[in-house]
């Protein structure tokens, strides 16, 4: 089992808010927004061959393994 949750800045990393929550940050203008997912295993096994896909950036990782407890974060733009 693992959750999965991806939060948005607009401020170059220096705060983050969940990309579920309405009505979300307001982008300045000439601003690049920068997106973290955050995968943890809430199991209690480990996780293997971890494969995450967006729907717009496609690829994002592969992890090859985590462990229960542990959570594994990308940045992207």
């Amino acid at each position: 089992m693992f959750i999965l949750v991806v939060y948005v800045s607009v401020d170059n990393g220096a705060t983050w808010i969940d990309a579920d929550t309405p009505p979300g940050p307001l982008l300045p203008p000439g601003v690049t927004p920068q997106f973290k997912i955050v995968i943890t295993n809430n199991g209690t096994v480990t996780l293997t061959n971890i494969n995450v896909t967006d729907d717009v950036f496609g690829p994002i990782g592969i992890l090859p393994s985590l462990d229960p407890g542990q959570s594994f974060e990308w940045i992207i733009s």
